[in-house]
């Protein structure tokens, strides 16, 4: 693949485990006459170039029996999100990695009442930019979703975003488990004007009685 071609970002963030990086990529489009498999196999090659040109020509990738990805080296965290479009990643050596990333998809209004949390509902009804607020509710329940990574989870009483992003895009969320609430400090970046990713800062892990 050719890099020049990339219009990317990157920066590290902190949180109570150490230092982590988050990378975003818009990636040239396929050929259209490529078919399914070979769209697929180029997508899996940006995404690998992309993770060692950040992580090391070396670095490789496991995954688990959930279908999470894993530092083959089993050092380290690191989470994925990828399209025909983009590629983002987020890794941290110390703490649980989720990222997603969004462009416009009106079709989320059709399922809205599904994924969503009666406080989020209410958050939407009196959103200026409705679409907006429900891809942000969205990305975060898929960031958090790849945090915990191990599914069955519900998204709309499971999966459950607190606060709106401030000023610095960091905002709040939790995992609703049988034994355990996971508080999840959320961070927002918008590449572009039709981008934005979503990944988790740091997570706090509570027993539950």
């Amino acid at each position: 693949m050719d890099k020049s071609s990339y219009s990317d970002g990157f920066q590290r963030f902190e949180n109570s485990s150490g230092i982590g990086l988050v990378a975003w990529v818009k990636i040239p489009l396929a050929n259209s006459a490529k078919t399914a498999s070979e769209q697929k196999a180029f997508e899996k090659q940006a995404v690998l170039e992309f993770i060692q040109s950040h992580l090391g020509e070396h670095f490789q990738l496991k995954s688990d029996d959930f279908g999470k990805p894993w530092p083959l080296d089993g050092n380290g965290n690191i989470s994925i999100s990828h399209s025909a479009h983009h590629i983002a990643i987020a890794f941290h050596p110390n703490s649980t990695q989720g990222i997603d990333i969004e462009t416009h998809r009106p079709q989320l209004q059709k399922v809205a009442g599904r994924i969503l949390h009666a406080s989020e509902l209410e958050k939407l009804e009196t959103a200026i930019d409705k679409q907006f607020l429900l891809q942000l509710f969205w990305g975060a329940k898929e960031a958090m979703y790849k945090a915990y990574g191990k599914k069955q989870l519900i998204f709309s009483s499971q999966l459950i975003v607190d606060s709106l992003p401030n000023e610095t895009g960091t905002f709040n969320g939790r995992i609703l488990l049988p034994s355990q609430m996971w508080k999840v400090e959320l961070q927002l970046i918008q590449p572009d004007t039709e981008t934005f990713l979503v990944f988790v800062k740091d997570v706090q892990i509570s027993e539950q009685a």
